[in-house]
């Protein structure tokens, strides 16, 4: 299994039903559209609709902070990937602490 960073900045809006990878940035002020999937980042202040999400508009306002429109989608979660080593025989834990030995009968 791999773990990736997943960050959505200030003010970023997801909205109804949306999907968003492991791994990918939503910038700040940027909106995510309904039901949309997002598998690479979304620049600040820029609007992402569809499945897989494109960037569609900058947000009214933002133009002169903006990246370009055609700036999102890049997949870039290998940058995020978080590395860890598991043990070769790790304890179990139960955050119940119940008793997990068979009854018999």
């Amino acid at each position: 299994m791999t773990n990736f960073h997943t960050v959505i900045e200030d003010d970023a809006r997801i909205t109804y039903d949306a999907m968003v990878r492991a791994g990918v940035r939503i910038g700040e002020n940027a909106v995510v559209g309904a039901e949309s999937t997002v598998y690479g980042d979304v620049p600040a202040h820029h609007v992402a609709v569809g499945s897989p999400a494109e960037s569609v508009k900058i947000k009214p306002g933002s133009e002169d902070r903006a990246a370009p429109p055609d700036a999102g989608g890049e997949n870039r979660r290998e940058e995020r990937r978080i590395d860890y080593e598991l043990p070769d025989d790790p304890e179990p834990f139960d955050e119940f602490g119940r008793d997990l030995e068979p009854t018999d009968g």
